[in-house]
């Protein structure tokens, strides 16, 4: 069985720090365990296949997710991020220096008509906005800190890879880095409504192999 570090959990929610390579829920034929095996007896039960989940994280993604533990409460998270009051903060490292430092990105995001698995900036796509600083600094790469404001398949992903400023370790989207078995991504930063006790906020720091990695850029 999977061990899926829990930050918070009551009547109606769970709030996990998911690990990376762990898929929130299983589907197109994939038998992996999933995080929704792990919690299944606990969440909503009006989707089979995704019980208590109101948005997801990329398997290689780690980070904060919240899961609902029956559907008044799932309903209730699902329309705050259908109208974008929920806040999402992410730590990514990219290629390269952004510039400007500090930006929003509206860019509209649709699958590659070349390859099914990617999506990419297209012009008759979604609207997908996310807003990035710059808050360190290695040689020949960034740290960046971003925020969400839809939630598009592979949004970040595709944003910093569509300005030239590809995430580090993202095979899909730009290339293999060394020292990384992974996209450097990691959900820091999350903050709701919750039904019974007001907004609330969540945090996660980077985990050890993104941490370790980043050391070692410094140095």
């Amino acid at each position: 069985m999977l061990k899926i570090p829990i930050l918070h959990e009551d009547d109606n929610i769970i709030v996990v720090d998911k690990p990376t390579g762990v898929l929130v829920h299983s589907g197109n034929g994939n038998d992996m365990e999933t995080l929704v095996d792990v919690f299944r007896d606990k969440l909503s039960s009006d989707d089979e296949l995704r019980p208590g989940i109101v948005h997801r994280l990329d398997m290689d993604t780690s980070g904060l997710l919240v899961l609902a533990k029956d559907d008044k409460t799932k309903d209730f998270l699902q329309k705050q991020f259908q109208n974008r009051t929920v806040d999402k903060s992410y730590l990514a490292a990219v290629r390269g220096l952004p510039k400007p430092r500090e930006a929003r990105l509206e860019l509209p995001i649709g699958r590659s008509p070349k390859n099914p698995m990617k999506r990419t900036v297209r012009p008759n796509g979604r609207m997908a906005i996310t807003e990035y600083k710059v808050v360190d600094e290695a040689p020949g790469c960034s740290m960046l800190e971003l925020k969400i404001l839809t939630g598009r398949t592979h949004q970040i992903r595709v944003h910093m890879q569509y300005i030239g400023h590809p995430i580090l370790g993202d095979e899909l989207y730009g290339k293999k880095t060394k020292g990384l078995s992974r996209q450097f991504l990691h959900a820091s930063k999350l903050s709701f409504d919750h039904p019974a006790q007001g907004r609330v906020s969540f945090s996660s720091k980077l985990p050890e192999d993104l941490l370790g990695f980043w050391y070692n850029q410094q140095r």
